[in-house]
């Protein structure tokens, strides 16, 4: 997507990255307080999906502020 200024393939991935913030997001007001430390929840996620987070951090980290 990068190498190659695919636009499609960036966009799917932003889209994606809204997602997944969205529902990092939804589940939050649901999270046992006791899993915070100093008010941040550390969130652990996994799969070759994730090979690509440089393209779906920015996103997912915008839309979970």
């Amino acid at each position: 997507a990068s190498k190659h200024d695919d636009q499609a393939s960036q966009e799917l991935f932003q889209e994606a990255g809204y997602t997944l913030g969205a529902h990092l997001r939804a589940i939050t007001p649901h999270i046992n307080p006791k899993f915070y430390k100093n008010g941040q929840l550390q969130v652990v996620i996994v799969g070759s999906v994730f090979h690509s987070w440089k393209f779906l951090k920015p996103v997912e980290i915008y839309s979970y502020e």
